[in-house]
């Protein structure tokens, strides 16, 4: 049996150093300082006291500069990953040193596009300084509720939002990116625009370009959606991974609505084969052209976890000539998935342990999962309500105790623990799986934490058999439960607290438990976390546990 040294969520601890002091000076004089209860997207500049008491500037590079704690700039172990230290401040600037939490923010990383044998990606984009023609915006509503990235005009000026923002008027809040304000303008209206911004894919058959503007037609309600979403009438939300769309059309071309989407990377399939890689679609008809004429099926799915922001998507869109068709059946089989980094398949695409914060957006991928492989298996929909970083009861290293998992376990939307997931009657999952605990207990409790070692075992039982108790309501006596663990540097405590909770609820009468515990692993996934093959390893296992516990689906 072989012990990964490093199942962490962002970096094994050798290599989560705080960068040295950089001794170029920058003038920080209209920076405003780092706040741990702010909302950064990718570009954001704020200074901070690092660990030198040093006072410097930084930039958000991901889209985990709202998460704090470990992520705090020139403060946090794995900080490096998310914001660029700009040097040693040298005008003068409010400065803060902040605690973590955990926030929404948007972001506006990218990576390069994906290709088959058959297909090719590239995308260009072009703007300018003014603030092109408005006729396609809305006016600004001080009761509407903007996402970031979301565009609107007021008194004639065009402005876009940095992050999440409701009655906060552009005119007075606006300002450069980086100020800390929640819009930018873009410049003043004209009567024709300036700005365009496209996408395109060719190959043999088939390609994908992207439009900016009105969305002609989409249809929603002929699209087979998988995961946890907000219905908002014409458009959905969504914030969780390896959420899916799917549909049917005929013609050579399809559309793809997407509504504010700067931080999600997505996989196309077209007939069931791999057709492209979309990268942060922002608000756009992405289209699929040069098909050979006749009906095809489309599967869009969600690659990555972006549990700081939210998504909207508003359907397909029939190319000329074709027609959006209803959509395929929802599977007679259903299988839940609850866990942390490792159900999410946390860069299951890297070939190294050593990932910057850009390479773990373009190597996650939700679609390669063990989870979702497990359910393609047995042609099951799916839910994978996972969250990285986040322990049932203790988040990794002990960081950021004002949430963990159970903050957001009933939610619609990861990033806001306050909004409730309405449970249709139709999600009754025959399969529900489990990984939880490895964020718990792969490192030791350290000073000035609310636990020992054994306070930590003992909350972390009773909390796992109250989620246990709810499952159970909610999806009754016959839903097979599993519950994983796998070894961790620490020790055993973590396998065998699992195990005796499965101990203890099949002694109380609960046969449809089972313990599953995963070991052969080679964690040659970002930050030693799964590789594809050790997803599918993880599969082929969970399946046989899945087969061998008398399943009447």
């Amino acid at each position: 049996m072989r012990i990964r040294k490093y199942p962490t969520l962002l970096t094994s601890l050798g290599i989560g150093l705080a960068i040295s002091a950089n001794s170029i000076a920058y003038d920080c004089t209209n920076l405003a300082g780092y706040s741990d209860t702010a909302n950064y997207v990718v570009g954001n500049q704020v200074t901070n006291i690092n660990n030198q008491s040093e006072h410097h500037a930084y930039e958000c590079t991901n889209g985990w500069c709202s998460i704090g704690g470990p992520y705090e700039p020139g403060v946090g172990w794995a900080q490096e990953y998310t914001w660029k230290d700009l040097g040693v401040c040298s005008g003068s600037s409010s400065s803060s040193g902040s605690s973590s939490s955990s926030t929404s923010s948007s972001s506006s990383s990218s990576s390069s596009s994906s290709s088959s044998s058959s297909s090719s990606s590239s995308s260009s984009s072009s703007s300018s300084s003014g603030g092109g023609s408005c006729a396609t915006l809305s006016e600004w509503n001080e009761t509407t509720a903007y996402l970031g990235g979301s565009e609107v005009k007021h008194i004639n000026t065009h402005y876009k939002a940095n992050w999440w923002t409701q009655n906060q008027n552009p005119e007075t809040n606006s300002g450069p990116v980086g100020a800390g304000k929640p819009w930018t303008a873009i410049g003043t209206c004209s009567t024709s625009s300036s700005s365009s911004s496209s996408s395109s894919s060719s190959s043999s058959s088939s390609s994908s370009s992207s439009s900016s503007g009105g969305h002609v037609g989409p249809y929603l309600s002929d699209t087979h959606i998988g995961g946890r979403l907000v219905d908002e009438g014409g458009t959905i939300t969504y914030g969780w991974p390896g959420v899916y769309f799917e549909g049917n059309f005929t013609g050579t071309s399809v559309g793809l609505g997407f509504l504010a989407d700067g931080n999600n990377h997505y996989d196309i399939e077209i007939d069931g084969q791999f057709h492209s890689k979309l990268v942060n679609p922002g608000t756009t008809t992405h289209w699929i052209t040069g098909l050979t004429d006749g009906q095809h099926s489309i599967r869009v799915g969600k690659r990555t976890e972006s549990v700081w922001s939210i998504s909207r998507f508003s359907g397909f869109i029939a190319g000329n000539g074709g027609e959006i068709l209803p959509p395929p059946a929802p599977k007679t089989r259903q299988i839940e998935f609850i866990g942390d980094s490792y159900t999410v398949g946390y860069g299951v695409e890297s070939t190294g342990r050593t990932c910057t914060g850009t390479e773990i957006t373009a190597f996650t991928n939700t679609n390669i999962s063990f989870g979702a492989l497990t359910a393609k298996h047995f042609d099951a929909d799916y839910h994978i309500n996972a969250y990285s970083g986040l322990g049932l009861v203790r988040n990794y290293s002990g960081n950021q105790q004002n949430h963990n998992y159970q903050t957001y376990a009933l939610s619609a939307l990861p990033h806001d623990g306050t909004n409730i997931w309405q449970r249709p009657a139709s999600w009754q999952p025959d399969v529900v799986v489990v990984g939880l605990g490895i964020n718990d207990f792969s490192t030791y409790v350290g000073s000035g934490e609310p636990w020992t070692q054994d306070s930590l075992r003992v909350q972390f039982k009773s909390d796992y058999h109250n989620l246990l108790d709810r499952v159970r309501i909610d999806y009754g006596p016959d839903a097979l439960i599993v519950l994983s663990a796998t070894p961790l540097q620490t020790g055993n405590l973590f396998k065998d607290t699992v195990n005796e909770i499965v101990t203890e609820r099949q002694q109380a009468g609960d046969n449809r438990i089972a313990f599953w515990f995963y070991s052969t692993l080679d964690s040659m996934g970002c930050q030693w976390h799964p590789s594809k093959a050790d997803h599918v390893t993880m599969s082929q296992e969970l399946i046989n546990i899945i087969n061998s516990n008398n399943m009447t689906w």
